[in-house]
C-alpha cells in the first residue's frame, strides 16, 4: 500500500497510519518516526555503517560528495567527494575503512573500480578492481571478507558472479555462483550465511523477483529459502535481532512500502509496519534497536528528473514527478509501546479538515497552495483526508 498526501519534512509514526487504534500492532509489528532532512537528494545510492555511522555513497544525478549520518547524535556531515560521479554501486565495511564496488559511470557505462574510504585521514584509495566488473549489485561482510553478489555486467545482463574480497590481502577469489542471477537485490548475513532476496532480471523492475537464496560460506553452497512475500528490487536492507528486513523497493510502475524480514532460524519472513514514505533507491542501517533509511525516490520509472530542491522546509516541489526524497526514517521494531506512551503524553492532537488534498501519489497540496506543516500526519476518514497535528500546527 502507498499513503499518498505525505508532506516532504512529516514526523512520521506508522501508529498513527489508519485507524490510530491498538489493534493495528496485531497486524503489523514495529514504528517509524521521521528525521530532519539530510544534506542533499540522492538517489541510487550506496550505503553502509560502521561504528555507529552509515556512509551514503553515489547519486543517481551525479553528486559526489560522501555523505555520513551519525545514527547516535541523528546528524548529517559532509566528507570528502567520491573520485567521480557514480551510481548503483555496493558498498560494505570492514577493518574501519568503507568500500565501494562498481556501479555505473558516464550514464550506463558498468564499472569494476573499487575504492576505500578511510575516516581517519578522510581520504580515497583505489583498489584491486572486481574480476567482473558489475553495477546493481550488492555487498556484505562475512568473517573479514567481502561478498559482492550478482548485479549487471558490462553487457547490461545479469551476472551470477560471486567474487569475494579480502581486504588484508587486496586480493579477489571465486565462490559459488548465486544460483539466480539478479540486480538490485537486497542482502544480509545472519549467523555468518549470506541472503540474498529479490531483485529484478536485467535491469527491468517489471519483471522483479522473490527469490531468497542462502550462501554458506562453510560449504561454499547455495540453499533455496521461503520466497519473500513482495517480488520488489530496488530495496534496502538492515539485518537486526537476527532478522534480515527488507524494506521498500520499486516495479515499473509502483513503488513500494512494504516492510519484511526473513527469519533464518525458521526460513520465515514476518511482515512489519510499512514505510511511511514508499520509496527505492536508498540505503538502510541498524543501529542498536532501530533500522535507519536514508535518502531515495518516491517515484518508480526508469528516466529521472534533475535535483530540485523545494522552497522551503514544509513545502513538496509537485512539478517533478521524479523528485528525489532527502528525507530519512528510522524503525524500531520493539518500539511500538514506546512511541504511543510519547504520543499519548504529547499535548492534545487537533484534527484539521484539508479536503482537497490530492489523492496521487507523494503530493500533497491544498488551494492555495500551502502544504501541511512537517509535523502533521496524513490520515483519512469518512469526512475526507485529514491531518493529524501533535504540535498544534495548521494545515
Amino acid at each position: 500500500m502507498t499513503v499518498p498526501g505525505f508532506c516532504r519534512n512529516a514526523v512520521f509514526v506508522s501508529l498513527l497510519l489508519g485507524t490510530l487504534t491498538l489493534p493495528a500492532l496485531a497486524h503489523e509489528v514495529g514504528a517509524w518516526a521521521g528525521l530532519s532532512d539530510a544534506p542533499a537528494e540522492r538517489s541510487e545510492v550506496a550505503v553502509a555503517s560502521m561504528d555507529g555511522k552509515a556512509y551514503v555513497v553515489g547519486d543517481f544525478n551525479g553528486e559526489t560528495d560522501l555523505m555520513i549520518f551519525d545514527m547516535a547524535t541523528e546528524s548529517w556531515a559532509i566528507a570528502a567527494p567520491f573520485p567521480y560521479p557514480v551510481h548503483h554501486a555496493a558498498a560494505a565495511a570492514q577493518g574501519g575503512l568503507i568500500y565501494v564496488f562498481g556501479g555505473y559511470v558516464n550514464g550506463w557505462d558498468v564499472t569494476g573500480e573499487v575504492w576505500a574510504y578511510d575516516p581517519q585521514s578522510n581520504t580515497w584509495t583505489p583498489r584491486a578492481p572486481m574480476p567482473t566488473p558489475r553495477a546493481a549489485g550488492a555487498a556484505a561482510t562475512i568473517g573479514g571478507k567481502i561478498h559482492v553478489v550478482s548485479g549487471s555486467d558490462v553487457e547490461l545482463v545479469n551476472s551470477t558472479a560471486h567474487e569475494v574480497y579480502d581486504p588484508a590481502s587486496d586480493s579477489w577469489s571465486i565462490a559459488a555462483p548465486i544460483p539466480t542471477p539478479r540486480d538490485h537485490l537486497a542482502v544480509g548475513v545472519i549467523h555468518g550465511q549470506l541472503i540474498a532476496a529479490g531483485g529484478r532480471v536485467n535491469g527491468d523492475p517489471a519483471f522483479n523477483l522473490a527469490a531468497t537464496e542462502v550462501f554458506d560460506p562453510q560449504s561454499n553452497s547455495w540453499s533455496s529459502g521461503e520466497d519473500m512475500p513482495t517480488a520488489r528490487s530496488g530495496t534496502a536492507s538492515a539485518v537486526l535481532d537476527g532478522a534480515m528486513f527488507v524494506i521498500g523497493g520499486e516495479s515499473r510502475t509502483e513503488v513500494f512500502d512494504a516492510v519484511e524480514a526473513y527469519i533464518l532460524a525458521n526460513d520465515t519472513w514476518q511482515q512489519h509496519a510499512p514505510l511511511p514514505t514508499a520509496r527505492h533507491g536508498f540505503g538502510a542501517a541498524a543501529y542498536e534497536d532501530r533500522i535507519f533509511t536514508l535518502l531515495g525516490s518516491p517515484s518508480p520509472a526508469a528516466t529521472v528528473q534533475r535535483r530540485s530542491r523545494s522552497s522551503g522546509p514544509d513545502r513538496l516541489p509537485i512539478r517533478f514527478p521524479r523528485l528525489v526524497w532527502d528525507r530519512g526514517s528510522f524503525f524500531a521494531p520493539h518500539k511500538a509501546q514506546d512511541f504511543l506512551n510519547q504520543l499519548r503524553a504529547a499535548p492534545a492532537p487537533r484534527w484539521q479538515s484539508c479536503s482537497t488534498i490530492s489523492s496521487k501519489r507523494s503530493r500533497a497540496k491544498n488551494l492555495n497552495g500551502r502544504l501541511p506543516h512537517r509535523s502533521c500526519t496524513w490520515h483519512r476518514n469518512s469526512n475526507g483526508p485529514l491531518y493529524f497535528c501533535p504540535r498544534q500546527q495548521i494545515c
